[in-house]
């Protein structure tokens, strides 16, 4: 025979030394594919993982908004309820206790107990003008009253129903006396000022700074912003002057 036939170990043998080649460049095709495969998957996880993010971010703003608002009307809810409290606690007193309480409030604060005295009598004397139902042009809100300049006629610009007087916030931070006297001992003590005589001045202008703080925030100097006439008469319907007779906005004098 001019050949000899190979035997079944060298058959295999070239076989799959011919194989390994193909399946070396078929496997490094599919590898490069499963790499690109796996980045776009990878890309579309972060821009999930990123908006997830975004809208995650928006619901914890409503969270907070909301629990803000549900806290201040906790704190509204709480003063009403303290304020039934010390009313059921006053007609309890006796006349002794009374009159002990009037003694030493009048020590501490005498304008108020004048301010008290003068009101009882029924000739608190001044003018102080009342809402009349007639808001002027300007207004929205329907809670404004004329103002006696241009830039004093400015309204909080909310519906009827959502004016900013209207807020429990409003009457916790602005109006709640507990909060203007805080506030006032604290400027006080910043700027080592005396007390005011005259208790209905200083909690308006102490309501005025409350107000700006709130919604606007701390002020550098030289820095005055108007506060919505809605505002304004609200605070002064809680702490009126005797004659009706109210300083009104200021420009500042530092240009």
């Amino acid at each position: 025979m001019d050949y000899e036939t190979p035997s079944p170990a060298s058959q295999g043998t070239s076989s799959s030394s011919d194989s390994p080649v193909r399946a070396r460049g078929r496997g490094r095709g599919r590898s490069r594919a499963r790499g690109r495969g796996i980045g776009r998957s990878s890309d579309r996880s972060r821009t999930g993982t990123a908006r997830g993010r975004r809208v995650g971010g928006r619901g914890a703003r409503g969270r907070r908004q909301g629990q803000e608002s549900d806290r201040a009307e906790n704190a509204a809810t709480s003063l009403q309820a303290r304020r039934e409290i010390l009313k059921t606690r006053i007609d309890e007193m006796s006349h002794e206790e009374t009159k002990y309480i009037l003694h030493q409030t009048a020590q501490q604060f005498p304008s108020l107990i004048f301010d008290l005295v003068k009101d009882s009598s029924g000739n608190s004397g001044g003018y102080h003008p009342r809402p009349d139902g007639n808001s002027p042009n300007w207004c929205l809100c329907g809670n404004c009253r004329e103002m006696p300049t241009q830039p004093e006629k400015l309204c909080c610009k909310k519906h009827p129903p959502n004016c900013i007087t209207l807020l429990p916030d409003f009457e916790v931070l602005i109006l709640d006396e507990a909060v203007l006297a805080l506030a006032r001992l604290y400027r006080q003590d910043m700027f080592a000022l005396p007390n005011e005589e005259d208790w209905k001045k200083a909690n308006r202008h102490a309501a005025y700074r409350q107000y700006i703080l709130w919604q606007v925030g701390r002020l550098g100097t030289g820095d005055r912003r108007v506060i919505p006439s809605c505002a304004v008469w609200k605070i002064r319907d809680r702490f009126p002057d005797d004659f009706g007779q109210y300083t009104g906005f200021k420009a500042s004098r530092i240009a």
